[in-house]
């Protein structure tokens, strides 16, 4: 009995670790953060970075950049990020930069990617049990846009649309490493609001290069905060993927070979196997060793993205030799061109009705929209470091370190036209 409960005594404990730090099998040199692009200064300059070639508009109304942001940039600066968890994993790999992984960061990516397909294949048959895809013209119940006003309106407009009672908890990103803002009068936090927008939303086309990387890419370290459970909850949701279609159930079997592995990096982060699946996140052929510059992603981040931005299957042929495929629980997986990783802005379209007779037009752009970079080690880098018997060499100084994390944001900002007719300007005659 006794030696039962230390065990569960211990799987509690275990579970509750509330960060874990991995070094990948190689050892990979720290280096300062280089980029050609500047830092964003403002949510307009975000705007302005994430809307380039549109006629959107990029005067914002309010947004988590300026909320939660804006006066925690760190040293190095915040950076627009289009799909920030794969293409900021990509930089990362490319740059030699500590990478830090919220399970957000992770859910997020999966509802927008779900969110493409569901609207391309909103008549079948497994979808429609689920889920409606009309377009919704709720409208805020009094003038003014306020944090509280975007949380009931993503609410009701995804109960709208959800046929299914599990849905809206599903959806719900309710992991450990999300604070809850009461100050804010509302019980959602920001990424629960993103989580509803996010499968509502409509992919807007975006433009975002990704040049050539060393092909010795790799990083020092990967940190995955949150606890455990928080890591086996998105296993317990993509599960729930089968529901709307065969390529969904896919996209689940995909995903559950590698995050069952992050789940599993919290019970040996210094195991072979599990520093090995670390260093395959970008690249891995024998020949990408050999060259000095690829733009091909063999790694297993290409599992995250399923569809292109118009509900296409966005998976190409594997690896022409097996050998040098990413190869997990029996599925090879796919490789992409880094020019082809799918990218889209994604856009809930909302009236505001205020006491003018015409009201404003205000979609929320939301995902996974930048990334922070800021100098330092991760806490946990140290005894990692230690765990893998690796040193660094004496030249490396602390300010060759920097720390990447990717960035879920919202923007609520004016449409180009200014304008929109709600169902209540309707019936009173204002349209």
């Amino acid at each position: 009995m006794g030696h039962s409960r230390l065990l569960l005594l211990f799987s509690a404990l275990h579970c509750s670790i509330s960060a874990v730090t991995v070094i990948p099998l190689t050892l990979n040199i720290p280096k300062p953060y280089e980029s050609d692009a500047a830092p964003v200064t403002s949510d307009s300059d975000l705007l302005s970075k994430l809307h380039t070639g549109s006629n959107l508009s990029t005067e914002p109304m309010f947004s988590t950049y300026t909320w939660e942001h804006n006066n925690k940039i760190p040293l190095n600066g915040t950076y627009a990020s289009q799909d920030s968890f794969v293409r900021g994993a990509i930089d990362a790999s490319a740059k030699h930069q500590h990478l830090v992984i919220q399970p957000q960061d992770v859910w997020l990516t999966v509802l927008k990617q779900l969110s493409f397909y569901l609207r391309k294949h909103k008549d079948d048959k497994e979808v429609a049990e689920n889920w409606d895809n009309r377009e919704g013209k709720a409208t805020p119940s009094h003038s003014g846009l306020f944090l509280r006003d975007l949380a009931r309106y993503t609410r009701d407009q995804f109960n709208l649309r959800s046929k299914a009672d599990w849905m809206l908890e599903w959806a719900r990103p309710g992991f450990t490493t999300i604070s809850q803002h009461p100050y804010y009068m509302i019980q959602n936090s920001t990424e629960e609001l993103m989580a509803n927008a996010l499968l509502m939303s409509s992919p807007y086309p975006s433009t975002e290069d990704m040049p050539a990387f060393p092909c010795k890419n790799g990083f020092p370290s990967i940190t995955l905060n949150g606890t455990q459970s928080d890591w086996k909850a998105i296993l317990e949701k993509i599960s729930s993927l089968e529901k709307f279609g065969k390529e969904p159930k896919l996209y689940g079997r995909l995903l559950h070979a590698v995050v069952s592995r992050f789940v599993q990096t919290f019970d040996n982060p210094n195991d072979p196997a599990t520093r090995l699946f670390w260093n395959n996140m970008i690249t891995i052929t024998a020949r990408q060793n050999l060259c000095s510059s690829t733009e091909l992603i063999t790694g297993w981040i290409n599992a995250f993205h399923m569809w292109t931005p118009a509900g296409n299957l966005a998976i190409t042929a594997a690896v022409t030799t097996a050998s040098e495929a990413v190869q997990l629980d029996g599925i090879t997986f796919p490789w992409r061109h880094a020019k082809d990783t799918p990218i889209a802005n994604s856009h809930v379209p909302m009236c505001v009705d205020g006491d003018s007779p015409i009201s404003a037009s205000s979609p929320i752009l939301v995902g996974m929209l930048a990334k922070s970079v800021k100098q330092g080690k991760p806490e946990g880098y140290e005894a990692a470091m230690k765990l893998a018997g690796f040193t660094l060499p004496s030249t490396v100084a602390e300010s060759d370190h920097s720390i990447l994390q990717p960035l879920p944001i919202w923007i609520a900002h004016y449409n180009a036209t200014g304008n929109c007719c709600t169902p209540d300007m309707e019936r009173t005659g204002r349209c």
